[in-house]
């Protein structure tokens, strides 16, 4: 697999998608429609995103959710989305960062 290479400046999204077997993958990209894809050919759905203008910010944030035990990353999921639906529609509409 090609992996991109993060630029130094932009936008990150760190994202918590879940599989279908309930398994979350968490992840971080700088690319929008990559999110999209790797969401809609998995059969899974996008439950958590935040946005932020500084990569080691982003990477501190997801190494911060991968050492999350599964309760304390749904508590933090439902906080933000209660009903666990997918927001990979409401990407392209949140532009606020962090």
């Amino acid at each position: 697999m090609h992996r991109k290479k993060f630029s130094k400046t932009g936008e990150y999204l760190v994202y918590i998608i879940f599989d279908k077997n309930n398994t979350a993958h968490i992840n971080i990209s700088n690319d929008e429609s990559s999110v999209f894809e790797e969401q809609s050919g998995k059969h899974s759905k996008l439950v958590y995103f935040e946005r932020h203008c500084d990569r080691e910010k982003a990477l501190r944030r997801k190494r911060y959710f991968i050492k999350l035990n599964d309760s304390d990353k749904l508590k933090l999921i439902r906080k933000h989305n209660p009903e666990m639906l997918n927001l990979i529609f409401t990407i392209y509409d949140s532009r606020l960062i962090t």
